[in-house]
């Protein structure tokens, strides 16, 4: 059993708070929330549910894995995305996946029914994974989302879409290509401003780290170009030149093996751009204004779909 108390009250709080303001959901394009309720396996690995106003689909956050790393806490979630038959990606997911989608297991929400739940195998649909992690002794924490910028995986392509992590399931075997960055990187953008909001104090620091896969021979690539494995890390705090054990740990872990730093922000001018004038992903602004309490106030009480 993992310990899903911290993640399930964070998760929810975001939630709660963010949604209870309009301006915080129009500016990070939230559509809907709610919590999956689905018996006993949802009570120990939590998930949710969003929906963003830039995406005809449903996305799926779930508690995969949580465990300690010295004073901190690291929980590990995948994110799924179950398409819209209407939207250009659904031709990119697998057929099982696309028959699902057009059968009667989903309902007008675009997620699975309640009753058919348990017939959907939890490795289908995975577009990528957020680590989150907190350490309550320096008030610092992390957010990161990691995927692949595009892939054809073979039929019998049946590894861990992400590297480093032992408890998570892997996704289904992909016939067509699939721009997991793409797709489930929107969701992260906005939980990062759910989380600036929360807090009321946005990242210190955002790096982009990118590795090459080229060297896994299950991988059929796209063309002539092997996929990016990419992962994008954000720090709140503390405010200190030399950041903090965990940040520094995380960015050490990141970097010892293939991958490299492509991009690295500090907000705080102690250090800037590595290689690169822009960043290679979207920052959003509202990472930052959502940080400015005395703007906003509440215009609802709950955060419903």
């Amino acid at each position: 059993m993992i310990d899903s108390d911290y993640p399930r009250l964070r998760i929810g709080a975001m939630i709660a708070q963010g949604f209870a303001v309009d301006a915080v959901r129009d500016g990070l394009n939230l559509k809907g929330a709610s919590e999956v309720w689905g018996g006993p396996e949802f009570d120990h690995r939590p998930a949710w549910y969003f929906w963003l106003t830039t995406a005809p689909g449903a996305y799926q956050l779930r508690l995969e894995h949580v465990e300690p790393i010295e004073l901190a806490l690291r929980c590990i979630l995948s994110v799924k995305y179950y398409p819209s038959k209407f939207e250009p990606a659904f031709d990119c997911f697998g057929s099982e996946e696309r028959k699902l989608i057009r059968s009667g297991y989903f309902d007008q929400s675009n997620t699975p029914a309640f009753e058919t739940q348990k017939w959907i195998s939890q490795i289908l649909f995975t577009v990528g994974r957020i680590d989150f992690l907190h350490d309550p002794g320096d008030g610092q924490t992390l957010l990161s989302f990691s995927a692949f910028d595009g892939i054809r995986r073979t039929d019998d392509f049946n590894d861990k879409i992400m590297p480093g992590t032992c408890d998570v399931e892997p996704p289904a075997a992909i016939a067509g290509e699939l721009p997991a960055w793409d797709i489930g990187y929107p969701l992260f953008e906005s939980l990062v401003g759910l989380e600036t909001f929360l807090a009321r104090k946005g990242p210190g620091r955002v790096i982009l780290f990118e590795r090459s896969d080229s060297a896994d021979e299950r991988i059929e690539y796209r063309k002539d170009t092997a996929p990016e494995y990419k992962t994008i890390l954000t720090m709140f705090g503390p405010d200190t030149p030399v950041g903090s054990p965990l940040g520094n740990e995380v960015v050490a872990r990141l970097t010892k093996g293939p991958a490299k730093i492509v991009y690295d922000l500090d907000v705080r001018g102690h250090q800037r751009h590595r290689g690169m004038v822009e960043a290679p992903t979207t920052l959003s602004d509202q990472w930052w204004v959502l940080a400015d309490d005395d703007q906003y106030s509440a215009t609802m009480p709950c955060s419903c779909r």
